[in-house]
């Protein structure tokens, strides 16, 4: 939440979604929030204070139960979860097309749990896509279409040299790893 409020950058996913929640309301986080947002900036803050008291009063209620529930077999609560699921897209505009929007992105969040694809970046790309399109296109018409003018901000080849090196850096950690385990593979098989 401090680099949210403070800066305007999502700290992780669900800093990442208050983050579209408050572009969706038209309130953009960052240092000046504090002076043109404050009674909202008030207002998240006794929210997380109120939060954190529910959710003492409901851990220290509810331990038992959460406890039962956590040692279900997943065969009998994955089912419970899906249908209190399904139950909740339809119940918001009772239309069957948001069920099947619904099973369609699970299956996508499934499989990417599956092959450990992260989705903190597909979310921080969903939300702050737009405004990155929007600085781009707004760059593009400062310089006339010309892409190459990029290269007149000595800040903006520093990003794209620090770009190129962690792109570079984490292409050579990967074929070490990958390198190390073919030859625990390797030695494993002997």
């Amino acid at each position: 939440m401090i680099p949210l409020l403070s800066l305007g950058v999502p700290g992780d996913s669900v800093t990442a979604i208050l983050l579209g929640a408050f572009i969706m309301k038209g309130i953009t986080p960052g240092p000046m929030m504090y002076v043109s947002e404050l009674p909202t900036v008030y207002k998240v803050f006794a929210a997380l204070m109120l939060a954190n008291l529910c959710m003492l009063v409901v851990g220290c209620l509810g331990v038992r139960i959460f406890a039962k529930i956590v040692s279900l077999e997943k065969k009998v609560l994955y089912p419970i979860i899906l249908i209190i699921s399904l139950l909740g897209a339809f119940s918001i505009n009772k239309n069957v097309f948001d069920v099947g929007v619904c099973v369609v992105f699970g299956v996508i969040g499934w499989l990417m749990n599956k092959y450990e694809f992260p989705l903190s970046p597909i979310l921080l790309a969903l939300i702050l896509g737009p405004m990155c399109e929007q600085n781009f296109v707004r760059f593009m018409d400062l310089n006339g279409g010309n892409f190459g003018a990029i290269l007149n901000y000595p800040i903006a080849i520093g990003f794209f040299v620090v770009a190129v090196a962690v792109v570079i850096v984490s292409l050579l950690n990967q074929r070490k790893i990958n390198k190390t385990e073919k030859a625990n593979a390797n030695m494993g098989m002997e």
